[in-house]
């Protein structure tokens, strides 16, 4: 008997070629699709901020580039250098992050162009200092936020009391005659009632207004006429921006075509994009509402009682007779405060609003110090791998925690108008599944031509 007729005797006294190439064609499809999936997705789509060109357009304006603006380009062009390098990693058939690692000891001291990944690492606590005294009114006030809001939020104090009285209630119950039959009864019995609470308002009204004297003062220091939250733009777009644009997202994508015209807004969208001066200027809107609210809050702790006292009547009040009643009307509570004085829902809003920009005016000061941070490992990181001799599994790691860092100082400092890539695990698992249904269907294919050629052999002798 030959190896073919052999084969196809094996083949059709088992199902094995079934199982066997489902599990073939979903490995090929998986990882097939995994490493596909891998090389496009981590292609980052690259952007950079034209800083050079924005100096060149400040110096022939007799100008300066502002500490925001500096700050800014700063905080992308280091992640996309970063990204430069791990695109350029990518274009290389195996050892992508060996590549990687080696692309960024390049790119760390590259003298292509006027910055490069060392220069802006390395200066950017100067950078961070320089933006930190353009937020200056911003530092000053947020101490004051606070202390303001601890004062505040004590210096009228509402206290309550609720009075519980045993009181007749009616209650039913059901009977049974052993029969199915039931009956249903009423009764009274007595029960714990809540009938009035007491409301008791205490005013220390010198601290109060002390504290918003304070307050007023610190919202009130003025900023320089020229906003630090305007950032400079670039008068034009460059050739080497606009094809790091395009060629990025081809990379990503050999479907995506991007224009000259939409790469030139692409890579200027970073200025509409940043988190910092759309937050200041919001948080400065505040600080006036605050402000006028400060005003207002100042005439109530002027006009309003040292101490205030109420009692509110429960409806169970109704079972007590007239007399213990007094001139109060029987109600549900009015609001959470019973008959508060006059002023004192604005007192606990205008509370919580100063309350709410402290906690906004911290989490932009928080952006520029995380970003601080960041910067220090993604250099500290880059310094030791420029003096590696030879990319080993460290260098590798080290290569890999500065991407990841590099995209949570874009992602801190920029909206999502700046997409990052993130892995699609699905991808994978769906071919590997299609590939699985493919090995299966050819493995049946297989078996009925195993089963045809046998008839085949058998009828010819």
């Amino acid at each position: 008997m030959g190896i073919l007729s052999g084969i196809t005797n094996f083949l059709n006294r088992t199902k094995a070629e079934v199982p066997v190439l489902a599990v073939a064609g979903g490995l090929l499809f998986g990882v097939g699709s995994a490493y596909l999936s891998n090389w496009q997705e981590r292609c980052y789509p690259l952007q950079f901020s034209e800083r050079s060109q924005i100096e060149r357009d400040a110096e022939a304006r007799g100008d300066s580039v502002s500490a925001n603006t500096i700050y800014h380009a700063s905080a992308l062009d280091i992640p996309m250098k970063v990204f430069e390098a791990n695109n350029q990693a990518l274009l290389f058939p195996t050892e992508k992050d060996e590549h990687f690692a080696e692309e960024l000891q390049k790119k760390y001291r590259e003298t292509k162009f006027h910055y490069n990944l060392e220069g802006l690492a390395q200066e950017f606590d100067g950078v961070v200092s320089g933006f930190q005294k353009e937020l200056g009114r911003f530092y000053t006030v947020l101490p004051k936020l606070n202390s303001a809001h601890s004062e505040l939020d004590s210096v009228w104090r509402h206290d309550s009391h609720a009075q519980y009285l045993p009181l007749p209630e009616t209650y039913t119950y059901t009977t049974s005659d052993g029969k199915g039959h039931t009956t249903t009864h009423t009764g009274v019995r007595i029960a714990l009632k809540h009938v009035w609470t007491d409301h008791e308002y205490t005013l220390d009204r010198a601290t109060s207004l002390t504290a918003l004297s304070r307050l007023k003062d610190a919202i009130g220091y003025k900023i320089e006429a020229d906003s630090p939250f305007f950032i400079q733009r670039p008068s034009a777009v460059n050739s080497e921006n606009v094809q790091a644009v395009t060629e990025s997202r081809r990379q990503a994508n050999p479907k995506n075509v991007t224009s000259d015209s939409d790469a030139r807004n692409i890579a200027s969208s970073w200025v509409q994009n940043a988190k910092i001066p759309a937050q200041a200027n919001a948080i400065l809107g505040e600080l006036d509402s605050v402000q006028q609210g400060n005003t207002r809050l100042e005439s109530i702790f002027v006009s309003a009682p040292v101490n205030h006292k109420s009692r509110v009547y429960t409806p169970a009040a109704a079972l007590i007779s007239k007399g213990t009643l007094n001139s109060f009307a029987i109600g549900s509570i009015e609001g959470s405060h019973g008959r508060a004085p006059e002023g004192f829902d604005f007192y606990e809003q205008h509370v919580d609003d100063i309350e709410k920009t402290s906690d906004e005016v911290r989490s932009m000061i928080g952006i520029v110090e995380r970003s601080q941070q960041i910067v220090k490992t993604i250099n500290g990181n880059l310094e030791r791998l420029s003096e590696a001799q030879t990319i080993t599994p460290k260098e590798v790691k080290l290569a890999r925690e500065t991407r990841r860092l590099a995209e949570n100082l874009l992602e801190e400092n920029f909206n999502n108008g700046i997409p990052i890539p993130s892995r699609r695990w699905y991808i994978p698992v769906l071919f590997g599944l299609v590939g699985a249904l493919a090995g299966g269907v050819l493995g049946v294919g297989v078996d009925k031509g195993a089963e045809k050629y046998q008839s085949w052999q058998e009828g010819k002798f």
